[in-house]
């Protein structure tokens, strides 16, 4: 039999030497495409946080009905800036004094018959006004309760609608545009007076314990109040 020859050193480590150098190329190359990679991806990532702001000022954008608004906002300062040179020029001066010329010579000729308005206007202001006076409350006073007017508090009016004529006055009083109040006032023994039967009581709000109670006794500061506000005289 004849002797199988093997690898001699030399063969081997030429070998090995050359898988290295392999190795070690194919590694930096993978090394150098992972640094490119990770920079391309670093660009991406900066440039997409400004492109829809970019888009927008380019391209425009879309309003809440989903609709196409173009960006024009860039060119409405070049038209306002170009016709400020025109104020500057002599031309636009020249206009105004035109202008107010012709103007007094047609307003004094419908001025004269404006001032034959008025001489209607007071003929027919006297004769309306009695009939919606009238208009008012049904009575001005009941024993010690009393008022120097009424209204009819449809009108924005403030004041005395009613007082009924009894022993004790059923009472109206108004803040205007049918925002009425109706009470009933009572005296007592003592000279006091007590409000019961109150309706809408938000009119009449500052009297004191109005919320907590529907039959309250009138102190001095009430009957002022109603007094000042309403023209309700109590006593």
């Amino acid at each position: 039999m004849k002797n199988k020859r093997g690898f001699t050193l030399v063969e081997i480590m030429i070998t090995v030497g050359i898988i290295v150098i392999v190795a070690a190329a194919g590694t930096i190359g993978v090394v150098i495409s992972l640094r490119r990679s990770k920079e391309k991806a670093a660009n991406l990532s900066a440039g997409a946080q400004n492109f829809e702001s970019e888009a927008i000022e380019n391209l425009g954008q879309l309003n809440a009905n989903n609709e196409y608004v173009p960006p024009v906002q860039t060119k409405l300062p070049e038209d306002t800036a170009t016709p400020t040179p025109g104020p500057g020029t002599v031309t636009p001066t020249a206009e105004p004094t035109a202008g107010p010329s012709s103007a007094p010579t047609t307003a004094p000729t419908t001025a004269p018959t404006v001032t034959q308005a008025p001489t209607s206007a007071p003929t027919s202001a006297p004769t309306t006004a009695p009939t919606s006076g009238g208009s008012g409350g049904a009575s001005n006073s009941a024993g010690t309760v009393s008022s120097s007017s009424t209204v009819s508090g449809t009108d924005g009016s403030v004041g005395v609608v009613s007082i009924s004529s009894s022993s004790n006055p059923s009472v109206t009083v108004s803040q205007g545009w049918n925002n009425n109040c109706t009470f009933t006032l009572t005296k007592n023994s003592n000279g006091t007076y007590t409000m019961s039967n109150i309706s809408q009581k938000w009119v009449v709000g500052s009297i004191h314990d109005i919320w907590s109670s529907d039959s309250i006794v009138l102190n001095d500061s009430d009957m002022n109040y109603l007094n000042n506000t309403f023209g309700l005289k109590i006593g």
